[in-house]
């Protein structure tokens, strides 16, 4: 493990340089200082982007000491444009495979180098790959989607899957996806930029991929069970951009009758807020313009979409 102020520690077994891993902080805790460190033991290439919008120039001094590079991005383009910042200088010193890393998950002392080996058959090709999600709190695995009717003859791997898309962190992506797929869309700003991604995919001939062997813990929000069903109980921003993005990836890249789904889902949303979660108002106005502005393209952060709503929701 690499100590963040003196010369990391690099295992016997260390991975190359072909691969580099992307940490995404906001408002980083001694925890999520913890797991970059973990993080950083694995990778030769890494770059921790702080989304901060008032970052800790200490911090990132002990971090640059270590041997990591740092973005001080302070959230512009939220996740996705802390994803597109990483890539470019990961891209820059001729990473093959970018993985992503949310600062609240933590991952072994091997991930990488098992992830990295098991899709070397796809090495020169576009592709996305990403493990097992294990839900902690909810304590279960989440489920895999196969893709609907993918316009291309998928390639056979042992172990991997296919998939619609994967959950953001953990997941990794080839140079050469990159370069054919483009930037994660920073007008999502956050929720979804991982689904779109995936199914832009899926529409340019790159295929993403579970790997069935590897799994990682993580936790989505703070997550509640209510005997089959679950809330998320995010704020109502987080309710917003979750339901508008949602919808609007499904309306680009499905039919009507298809993307009618993403409407029953905020449907859904909204039932379970009112009868399970708290600040209930703020977050049914959240879901509801958002399905309005879904269907309509109005993309963008929440307050310039929509500012009265946005200070409406998210008054404290």
């Amino acid at each position: 493990m690499s100590d963040m102020t003196g010369t990391p520690h690099v295992p016997a077994n260390a991975p190359d340089s072909s691969y580099g891993l992307i940490f995404v902080l906001f408002r980083p805790t001694s925890q999520h200082v913890e797991n970059l460190r973990a993080a950083r033991s694995q990778c030769d290439a890494i770059v921790a982007v702080d989304n901060t919008p008032e970052p800790d120039l200490a911090l990132h001094d002990e971090f640059r000491a270590a041997g990591v590079d740092v973005v001080d991005n302070r959230n512009a383009g939220g996740l996705a444009g802390a994803y597109n910042r990483g890539t470019e200088l990961l891209l820059e010193r001729g990473v093959e495979l970018v993985f992503l890393l949310d600062q609240d998950s933590t991952i072994d002392d091997s991930f990488c180098q098992r992830m990295a080996a098991d899709c070397a058959p796809l090495r020169g090709t576009p592709f996305l790959v990403g493990p097992r999600i294990h839900e902690t709190r909810a304590g279960n695995l989440m489920p895999l989607m196969p893709p609907t009717n993918p316009g291309f003859e998928v390639p056979e791997v042992d172990g991997l899957t296919p998939v619609e898309f994967l959950i953001s962190s953990g997941s990794a992506f080839s140079a050469e996806a990159f370069r054919v797929l483009g930037e994660f869309r920073e007008d999502f700003f956050i929720e979804s930029v991982d689904i779109e991604y995936g199914l832009r995919g899926w529409a340019r001939g790159v295929p993403s991929f579970a790997n069935t062997r590897v799994t990682l813990d993580q936790t989505t929000g703070n997550i509640s069970v209510h005997g089959e069903k679950f809330t998320f109980n995010h704020h109502a921003e987080r309710c917003y951009y979750r339901a508008r993005n949602y919808l609007f990836t499904l309306r680009e890249y499905f039919p009507p009758r298809q993307a009618a789904r993403a409407l029953r889902f905020a449907l859904q949303q909204v039932l379970l807020v009112l009868r399970f979660e708290d600040r209930k108002a703020q977050k049914v106005v959240a879901t509801l313009a958002a399905v309005y502005d879904g269907l309509r393209g109005n993309l963008g952060r929440f307050e310039d979409v929509r500012p009265r709503t946005a200070r409406f929701c998210t008054r404290r």
